[in-house]
């Protein structure tokens, strides 16, 4: 006889497309407008601080979207590698292919290639989630070899590290942030909370949230125009503010119950898309030069509107693109053979 699981609340999987949605909104705000000057706060104080606003709030969408992996833990397999490596496959040519066939020459040469080189930070979240992904295993193995004492010791050591040598000094192999090493943080973070200290209710997460957005919101508006950039400290992935703000929305969207919903489960599957598609390398320009046409041509009311409907547009768009990719994927899964399909990668040595 066999018992069927029951189907998964889907508030983890809305917070998977919050999350996408705040990378767009991330992408729209100092990525494409620039960071605020000292000048633009004095002349527009309401409008830099709710660009400022918008921008402590969104930072935190890289970060859970890493806690999100550690809550529930990475279970590597050959298929699961395969999955990913063929999504960004399918969006990298697709979107040539499309671009190609629309006219645009500009994408022949370097430009094919650049997608692989470290030194650009094009889809630079894929490859860091990737180092992840792969060493996974040993992090679940230490994870289950370690008592809560043992767990809390590592996890503590490696986030002092990472905020003395990572946040506080630059240390390149940190990147502010944009490293597989801050990837492992943040998922041995999300592991030692959810096996051990998930006891903070959703009023006190609540507070932390509010607190962490409100003091990290100070901090980027001292920083504004200072000699210290905004990016390193502040906006940095690393600041313990963020990451902190980051685990307690997660933790009010794990003590929230929405039930099922068919919908927002199903979409969670292509939130990945929305950022390959917007961060693609050929599109990447065009979604900031248009969030920037937006910004010049409206004002403040219309602006919003038209800004809400676009992102919507973005992401509707890598939703829908990802359907075909998911067709092709099907396809390709019905006809491999079962063992392959089943094969989990060899540094798995703990029982799930």
């Amino acid at each position: 006889m066999t018992t069927q699981k029951p189907p998964r609340n889907s508030n983890i999987e809305l917070l998977r497309i919050a999350a996408m949605l705040l990378v767009l909104i991330l992408h729209a705000d100092f990525m494409a407008l620039g960071q605020p000057t000292a000048e633009e706060l004095a002349d527009n104080p309401g409008g830099t601080l709710v660009r400022i606003g918008f921008e402590t709030f969104s930072i935190i969408a890289v970060n859970v979207f890493v806690l999100i992996s550690g809550w529930f833990s990475i279970k590597a397999s050959l298929r699961g590698l395969f999955t990913l490596l063929f999504q960004c496959a399918f969006f990298y040519l697709a979107i040539f292919g499309a671009m190609y066939a629309l006219g645009y020459r500009e994408c022949e040469g370097q430009s094919y290639v650049r997608l692989l080189s470290d030194s650009d930070n094009i889809w630079w979240f894929v490859r860091k989630y990737l180092v992840l992904y792969l060493l996974s295993p040993l992090l679940n193995t230490v994870v289950n070899k370690t008592n809560r004492k043992q767990l809390g010791i590592i996890v503590f050591s490696i986030l002092l590290l990472q905020t003395v040598i990572g946040f506080a000094l630059h240390a390149k192999w940190y990147s502010n942030g944009y490293s597989a090493t801050a990837f492992i943080g943040l998922y041995m973070l999300a592991r030692y909370v959810r096996l051990y200290a998930d006891g903070i209710s959703r009023s006190k997460a609540a507070a932390i949230f509010t607190a962490c957005f409100a003091a990290n919101t100070l901090f980027c508006v001292m920083l504004t125009g200072n000699i210290y950039r905004v990016d390193h400290y502040a906006l940095s992935y690393l600041n313990p503010l963020v990451i902190l703000q980051a685990l307690s929305l997660l933790l009010i969207t794990v003590k929230t119950e929405i039930g099922h919903n068919r919908l927002i489960n199903y979409s969670a599957k292509s939130a990945l898309a929305i950022y390959l598609l917007h961060q693609h390398v050929l599109l990447r320009p065009v979604y900031y030069d248009m969030i920037r046409d937006i910004y010049r041509t409206y004002s403040s009311i219309s602006f919003c509107v038209i800004l809400c409907a676009t992102i919507a547009a973005w992401f509707i768009a890598g939703i829908g693109t990802d359907l075909l990719r998911r067709y092709l994927w099907d396809r390709i899964i019905a006809i491999t053979p079962q063992p392959i399909k089943e094969f989990r990668l060899p540094l798995n040595l703990y029982n799930p």
